[in-house]
């Protein structure tokens, strides 16, 4: 499931793409997610201005859910656009959410819908932003046990 976005108190910054992936992964607040972004990187937290794919993964982990990479080279011999990716996930990829990155921006997914940090919400697939970048990892998201 993709949770609608939490704001509140993050208003006036910039909601950074790692933080609000793991936002709509999670349903916790972006703000919340910025801070504990600013805390692996023992900065405030309005001086966050990135985090690394695996500081995602560090953020899932921290809220209780697994992060399962998904084998990109098995399946693609050159990173996929978005939408080649997308349309590629399994059947069991397609029914969970999916936390997919390209070399420079953090995305989820969830059956035909997919969100960031530009969109706010889950948007149908068709229409999400830059469907040709290409994806370089990408991870299927779960509550841990």
């Amino acid at each position: 499931m993709l949770h609608t976005l939490d704001f509140k108190g993050w208003e006036n910054f910039t909601a950074w793409c790692v933080p609000t992936a793991v936002s709509l992964l999670t349903g916790s607040p972006v703000g919340h997610m910025h801070s504990r972004a600013a805390m692996m990187q023992n900065i405030a937290r309005k001086d966050v201005k990135g985090v690394f794919i695996e500081e995602a993964v560090l953020l899932l982990r921290e809220q209780g859910y697994n992060a399962i990479p998904i084998d990109m080279i098995s399946r693609w011999k050159t990173p996929p656009s978005i939408d080649k990716f997308l349309a590629g996930r399994t059947s069991y990829e397609m029914v969970m959410p999916v936390m997919f990155a390209t070399d420079d921006h953090m995305m989820t997914a969830h059956f035909g819908y997919a969100a960031d940090n530009w969109t706010k919400k889950p948007v149908p697939i068709a229409s999400f932003p830059k469907l040709n970048r290409k994806v370089v990892a990408a991870w299927v998201v779960s509550k841990a046990k």
